[in-house]
């Protein structure tokens, strides 16, 4: 299954840049994906944050990333909270970012 990544920076390099692919773990819904900062010396301030209402783990939901390093970012729906596959598939999720000078 899987849902609709929106992407809001010319920062950041996102991997998968377009759709995050959800997958059974121990009963939870998780996935991954990574945020590259592309600047040359700035460090980037993000916010991964999603269109639902449910309780979606995100982390680390913000931070900052240095010049030309990587953060992975999880994403789980956990299995005490029910989660529900056609609900994942029409979720959107959003990343923030801005550069620091």
């Amino acid at each position: 299954m899987e849902s609709h990544l929106e992407i809001g920076t010319q920062f950041l390099e996102v991997e998968p840049e377009q759709e995050l692919t959800f997958y059974h773990e121990k009963g939870d819904l998780y996935t991954r994906f990574s945020l590259k900062n592309t600047t040359e010396k700035a460090n980037v301030a993000f916010y991964v944050f999603t269109s639902s209402k449910e309780r979606i783990y995100i982390l680390p939901s913000q931070g900052f990333i240095q010049p030309g390093f990587e953060q992975t970012i999880q994403v789980a729906w956990a299995a005490k909270d029910n989660p529900d596959e056609e609900k994942i598939e029409r979720m959107l999720f959003f990343v923030k970012a801005l550069p620091l000078s």
